[in-house]
């Protein structure tokens, strides 16, 4: 080949490069791994949260060490340590005096020395005892002194020490060695003990009074979950003696007996004198209380991910979050606790920790009747759990380490302990959207800082969390979950808890946790704050040396050709030369060309893929995990580990700092000098390998990180998914032949309800009429046909002699062919016309004529005092209207019209007269300023005129409120945390009908009442008919009119029709399903809501159940708790509920309401601050209840239920082992409520704790299958029921009231009562008249609610934490066993088997199966479309 040809060769390559360079440019941007690790910072506080740190591996070693040598008495091991020995029980940090912290933390004064709190047992002394010891100062120990008494007034007997670790094994050795020997026949024949098949557990106290050590231990079978195997016999230990030896057995009980010993049981046993109940020999997974699971995995559930990198910073034990910092540490007895708690840089609170956790049982059994845990004893901090990523956490967290010293002299580490993660919890912080006056969305995602530990004491699991929320509150909580407690069933077993297997009584038990809050407000801190965040600018891309800072020229956004030489090797000896390509700010490559082979990379967004160095025809391609401009980055669950084989070396291209790879480049031009003859052929043969790299760089692109599927599945149009249609809202073309039939068959003139007077006719609302509930469950369970279709239109007639309100149904659909009146078969007679809802079109004409006839007449005032120009005022109207039936007046108050102008009051109040029909009859009654009350505007004038009036003139705000706006104060960063579904979503969504998991249910959108659910099944088999919310009442307070004269039911202005349109990824994540409502109300046409509903699934960030067993067995079991969202947001007025209805796995039902949005004000004068808070210059924030009220048809087991109640009490009872001592013991109390009375519990009574709807069927157990109410409410106090207007608000008098189904008792309350509250058209009251209630169709109607004081931090708006309330549904012995476990996403795991593996820890699987792109569509609202101002 001559030279020509060769270069003629070489073009040709360079052409082929150049277009493989094309198609690579074409395929866009490859995106790059999310950051994984909280950003790495310097310590913030100067180390000063170290004098809250746990102790270190050494200082602990060296405490012991120290009191080794200095305590002149010999200490044994506490994990070899017998009764009679001397040993160290536990060492800790010994937290120093607040006041000498206080100093430190201040500025004030000196570091407190570090000092350490070590237990010593004395056994081996003749006063034996246990004495505590501060040994400092660390790390170097060289005091110690004794501080028992100091703390405790005098030594510790040696018989409160904590049962050591040691003494239950050497128990244990006196059970199998001296105590089942005595019985053989018995242990052999009945219990077929081997010696290892029975496992024991403790109960405790240790006996009867001071000074005894007496313990019984129950045996179960030593399976998986031996906690739910008892076996029947128990044993009472008198280990009282320091010397084991003398240990003896004090009782025997064995079902239901007692017996003096052993000895006296295998007596009894051979001579036949006893009652043998054997139990079936469990396998050694435990059978029934096995936690595998029963499913195979199948798709993934949703996981949390954070696009742009944690937002915390973790540094030794100190914690930062936006505003939040805090020190953290662990206790060995009481566990998680945390310090120097602050917000904004000033201390909130100095300590919040644990205190204890204490169970008290009840049983029939001697072990169970006697225990009274306090598991601070035995260690919440000793018994901290390693935590399972994934599912204890979300896996992204941050892990850390706990170390500590308990019932050994040798530091032990509990790998994982704690973790520190931010948790999108999946709703608005607080948000508003403005559909009065100006037209705004606001809202804030509610992400929190999540701390958390969970600890295995015996049976529980106790998960420990504490929250940092943006809105500068703390949340302290505590999740139980673990093995239910159990005894040997027999006797009267059923009086202290219920049958859970064929010998296993679950024990009826309470559980108190106790907190310690030491709240520092408003103390003075003379530290200074630094904020610390994630900021948006560049980063450095790709990883850098240790040490290696990011600089400047590597934070820059293109590459340039550089101009260099140097030598390098794989082989890491440099030499040859290097070539550098730049090809745009798009995507760049680096190519490197040595005498071993070639080196290639690509820069793509941000971020460069490793440079790889290709030997003789070897190639290591590298695919980059993804990262998508914002937020969809591809899930790094994992660390990449690069292979680098013999001849390979990864290097990585950082965009401007070239080291090693792109820093030097290959001369060109005149330095180049003659060109060698041989130089075509090598540049031809580099260009071959080039387009040879470049081809496999194509082909690794093109498997990139695949997206994540982002629809839900689809469902063919059969079975139940078509028979929920009868629930299903109306089509916008079957409300509209509705429209047209009534327009063409009622004889009557109706003029469109948006542009119509109080005098003439209109349709105020059209929807779906449900069908009768027996005609709809025939059809439902194929006994008969489908239901006709039917609307329900509310129509007022304003142009006739008698002016009313009347409902029609419309049918059927989707062709009307008849209509019939049922007002009067509902509401006993004809609906006057001053009770109905106030139009839209109605309030625009009393603002018109405020505007145009009240103020025309106060025009010096106006002008002067409130600078009026016509448009900026907003009114605001109190409701009900007047003080007796037939009235229709109304108070106005007057604010700023500017964003938020709910907190703006001027101090002008007007009532107005709108009673007449006739517009121009209207009139001014009363009018309000700042204090007095004048005649009419007239009066006011000439008051203000003549200077007779005190005037508070309000500064005049800017147009977008200023204080009250909700745009940020802090410009956009780093992006809070999101969920995607890397498998897809896993329900379905098909016209109304949902599926999800064991769960399906029907939906639709009351126009009056909102959000409501039909039909819900549960594994088949229907659990409720229907959930709806019924009604949002509010009853305010205040010193000004309009606020003292306001009870708000919301129902009346419409739950539904307000329903606002949903922001993706703040009202609702991002990827949720949104779906669109149809409505007719106020208008001739039917409207849309786009994005009115939103359907997710959500991993709420903690475990639904796990257990961490550290005892016999050794294992893990654990399933995420993953739950189905339907949610709706209904802005009414100033404020905004967020309508939640949550399906767990368990088989649960929430439903919760959230409440957000601008809080109500007055104007601020006089004795205001008795009706609330001053919250701005002239704004008072006004005291007011909230109470929500649903409708619960629960069908158990089918339509006739029976409504029980259980709970406990405190018996006295005799000890039967020792009948000279007595022991308070809980029992269960059992009552049937036989009628509606008993059924109504009042709003602040004590109701039972336990109260379901029990079915005619039983569980396997012999329990009737049950539905329980469980209602989480903190309400404030109801109206009087002296008040006149009681009656119409009479649901609220109770929490929970039961009564009969009835078709014509629809709903609680009706939309008529907000204005005629003295004649309520309905009186839930009367629904309860002492009819039976056994073995009927019942419902549940149930009143949730909080207490709103206002307060400056509702400025600017009032955030959800804290004001949610609800009801939770929970099966209670409907199933034979917790259904969850039959879920896809349980993990479990043994000591034995490889958790690392996918076929046995399928979490563990992450790496893989969650490294997809999410899909997030393009952002969109339409919230604003069509909108008519106010």
């Amino acid at each position: 080949m001559n030279v020509r040809t060769a270069l003629v060769l070489l073009a040709l390559a360079l052409a082929t490069i150049f277009a493989l360079v094309c198609v690579l440019l074409s395929r866009g941007r490859a995106p790059g791994a999310c950051p994984q690790q909280p950003p790495a910072q310097e310590d913030p506080d100067g180390g000063q949260s170290l004098v809250f740190a746990d102790l270190t591996p050494a200082e602990l070693a060296q405490v012991v060490r120290y009191l080794q040598g200095h305590l002149g008495l010999r200490l044994v091991d506490a994990a070899r340590a017998k009764p009679s020995d001397n040993c160290i029980a536990s060492v800790e940090l010994q937290v120093p005096a607040k006041a000498e912290v206080l100093r430190f933390l201040d500025g004030a004064g000196a570091r407190p020395r570090r000092e350490a709190l070590a237990v010593l047992y004395f056994g081996e002394q003749a006063d034996p005892n246990v004495t505590e010891y501060v040994v400092g100062p660390l790390p170097m120990p060289a005091y110690h002194r004794d501080v028992t008494v100091r703390r405790y007034g005098g030594k510790v007997p040696y018989h409160r020490r904590p049962t050591l670790a040691a003494e239950y094994r050497q128990l244990a050795g006196f059970l199998k060695s001296q105590v089942f020997p005595a019985a053989p026949s018995f242990m052999h024949q009945v219990m077929e003990y081997d010696g290892g098949s029975l496992a024991a557990l403790t109960a405790a106290p240790r006996g009867f009074q001071s000074g005894d050590r007496i313990t019984w231990f129950a045996l179960f079978q030593n399976v998986s979950g031996f906690f739910v195997h008892p076996v029947g016999l128990e044993v009472l230990v008198d280990h009282s003696s320091l010397d084991i030896s003398r240990w003896a057995v004090s009782r025997v009980f064995y079902n239901g007996q007692y017996y003096r010993d052993m000895v006296q049981l295998e007596s009894a046993y051979v001579q036949g004198r006893i009652s043998v109940e054997k139990v079936r020999r469990a396998p050694r997974d435990g059978d029934f209380s096995s936690m595998k699971p029963r499913a195979p995995s199948a798709a993934l559930f949703p996981l949390q991910y954070e696009p742009q990198g944690p937002r915390y910073s973790v540094r030794s034990n100190h914690v930062l979050y936006q505003a939040w910092s805090f020190a953290f540490g662990m206790s060995v007895s009481r566990g998680l606790r945390l310090f120097d708690i602050r917000h904004k840089g000033e201390r909130v609170a100095y300590e919040i920790s644990i205190q204890e956790a204490m169970s008290v049982y009840g049983s029939n059994c001697p072990g169970g009747m006697s225990t009274r845990y306090m598991d601070g004893s035995f260690g919440i901090g000793r018994y901290t759990s390693p935590l399972v990523r994934g599912v204890d956490c979300p896996y992204l967290a941050t892990y850390l380490d706990v170390h500590f010293l308990a019932h050994s002299q040798v530091p032990q580490v509990s790998k994982g302990a704690i973790c520190i993660f931010e948790q999108n919890l999946g709703s608005p912080l607080r948000r508003h959207y403005s559909n009065l006056q100006s037209l705004y969305y606001g809202g804030l995602v509610n992400s929190a800082l999540v701390l958390r530990s969970i600890a295995t004491v015996g049976n529980y699991d106790y998960v420990w969390d504490f929250l940092f929320y943006q809105n500068g509150a703390i949340e302290g909580k505590v999740q139980a979950t673990g093995y239910a407690s159990s005894s040997f069933f027999y006797g009267d077993g059923l009086q202290y808890g219920n049958r859970v297997w064929e010998q296993t009584l679950g024990t009826i038990h309470t559980h108190f946790i106790n907190y310690k809050v030491d709240l520092d407000v408003g103390g003075r801190s003379g530290s200074s704050f630094t904020a610390y965040h994630y900021s948006g600018k560049p980063q450095c891309s790709g990883e850098l040396p240790p040490g290696e800072e990011c600089s400047a020229s590597a934070q820059d956004q293109r590459l340039r050709l550089h101009r260099s030489e140097g030598k390098g090797s794989s082989t890491g000896q440099e030499y040859g030369s290097f070539l550098t390509v730049a090809l745009s700010v798009w995507d760049s490559f680096c190519l490197r060309m040595t005498s071993s082979g070639v080196g290639l990379g690509w820069l793509n967004g941000d971020r460069y893929v490793l440079l790889v160095t290709l030997q003789p025809l070897l190639f290591l391609v590298r695919q980059l995990q993804a990262l998508p401009l914002a937020c969809g980055c591809c899930q790094g669950f994992g660390a990449f580990t690069p292979t680098d084989g013999k001849g390979i070396k990864s290097l990585v291209c950082r965009r401007g700092a070239y080291s090693g790879c792109c820093s030097q480049t290959l001369c060109t031009g005149s330095a180049l000098g003659e060109m060698n003859p041989k130089l075509p052929y090598v540049l031809l043969a580099g260009a071959a390998v080039v387009i040879f790299a470049l081809s496999c760089v194509l082909m690794s692109r093109g498997r990139r990180s695949p997206s994540c599927e982002s629809q839900p599945r689809t469902e063919e149009e059969t079975g139940s998914t078509s028979q929920s249609l009868v629930f299903a809202d109306l089509t916008p073309a079957e409300l509209a032949q509705v429209v047209r039939y009534l327009q063409g068959h009622l004889g009557l003139r109706l003029v469109d309800a948006a542009r119509a007077k109080p005098s003439d006719n209109c349709i105020a609302s059209v929807e779906l009429q449900v069908p009768a509930k027996a005609e709809v469950l025939r059809f439902l369970d194929g006994a008969g046909a489908r239901p006709r279709r039917e609307a329900l239109a509310v129509l007022y007639f304003g142009e006739q002699a008698d002016p009313n309100v009347t409902e029609y149904v419309v049918g059927p659909l989707p062709t009307p062919a008849y209509h019939r009146d049922v007002t009067v078969r509902r509401y006993g007679g004809k609906v006057p016309y001053h009770r109905r809802p106030m139009l839209a079109r109605e309030y625009e004409q009393v603002g018109a004529f405020l505007k145009t006839v009240a103020f025309a007449v106060a025009p010096t005032f106006l002008k002067e005092v409130l600078e009026y120009d016509s448009t900026n005022v907003a009114f605001q109207s109190a409701a009900p209207h007047g003080f007796q039936s037939g009235d229709r007046k109304s108070w106005f108050a007057l604010f700023q019209n500017v964003s938020g102008f709910f907190v703006h009051p001027v101090g002008l109040e007007v009532l107005v007269d709108h009673s007449s029909l006739d517009i121009s009859r209207w009139a001014v009654s009363r009018v309000f300023y700042n204090g007095q009350y004048y005649r009419d505007m007239m009066q006011l004038e000439s008051a203000y005129v003549q200077g007779r009036i005190s005037v508070e003139k309000v500064r005049r705000a800017p147009r977008d409120g200023d204080f009250s706006s909700m745009k940020p104060r802090a410009p956009s960063a780093a992006l809070f945390p999101l969920q995607y579904e890397p498998q897809g979503p896993r329900y379905s969504v098909r016209n109304n009908h949902v599926l999800y998991q064991a769960w399906s249910f029907a939906f639709g959108m009351s126009v009056s009442r909102g959000l409501r659910l039909f039909d819900i099944r549960h594994k088949g088999e229907r659990v409720a008919y229907e959930i709806s919310i019924q009604e949002a009442m509010s009853v305010y307070g205040s010193n000004c009119p309009g606020g003292m004269s306001t009870r708000y039911m919301d129902g009346s202005f419409g739950i539904g029709r307000y329903t606002s349109p949903l922001v993706r990824g703040v009202d609702c994540p991002y990827s949720a399903t949104y779906i669109d409502t149809h409505s007719l109300s106020e208008t001739l046409r039917p409207s849309k809501r786009k994005a009115s509903l939103c359907i997710f699934e959500q991993n709420l960030g903690s475990p639904l159940r796990r257990h961490y067993s550290n005892l016999q067995s050794l294992y893990y079991g654990g399933l995420v708790n993953s739950a189905l969202v339907l949610r709706s947001i209904a802005t009414v007025g100033s404020h905004d509920y967020v309508w939640d209805f949550l399906f767990y796995q368990n088989g649960a039902i929430e439903g919760k309401v959230q409440a957000t949005g601008y809080t109500s004000s007055s104007f601020l004068h006089g004795d205001g601050l008795r009706y609330g808070n001053r919250v701005w210059d002239h704004t008072l924030g006004t005291i007011r209840t909230h109470f929500i009220n649903y409708k619960v048809d629960l069908d158990v087991g089918g339509v006739k239920n029976s409504l029980v109640a259980h709970d406990m009490a405190f018996e006295m009872v005799r000890a039967p082992w020792s009948p000279e001592q007595q022991i308070e013991r809980p029992r269960l109390t059992k009552k049937v409520l036989d009628t509606e009375d008993q059924a109504a519990f009042r709003l602040q009574a004590k109701m039972p704790r336990y109260i379901y709807f029990a079915a005619n069927s039983k569980n396997k157990w012999g329990h009737q299958r049950g539905y329980r109410i469980q209602v989480t409410s903190s309400a404030g106090d109801h109206v009087p029921e002296a008040s006149s207007m009681e009656r119409a608000i009479s649901w609220a008098r109770y929490q929970l009231a039961v009564t009969r189904r009835k078709e014509e008792e629809p709903t609680s309350t009706s939309i008529y009562n907000q204005n005629d509250p003295w004649t309520p058209t309905v009186a839930f009251a009367d629904f309860i008249n002492n009819e039976t209630i056994t073995n009927e169709d019942l419902v549940a109607w149930i009143t949730a609610g909080f207490l709103h004081i206002p307060h400056s931090e509702d400025i600017p708006n009032t955030v959800t934490v804290g004001n949610s309330v609800g009801f939770l549904l929970r099966p209670y012995n409907y199933y034979d066993l917790d259904p969850s476990i039959y879920s896809h996403d349980g993990v479990f795991f043994t000591s034995e088997q490889d958790f690392t593996a996918c076929e046995v820890n399928p979490v563990a699987c992450l790496p893989q199966t969650a490294s997809c792109l999410p899909n997030f569509p393009p952002f969109t609202y339409d919230g604003f479309q069509n909108m008519s101002r106010l």
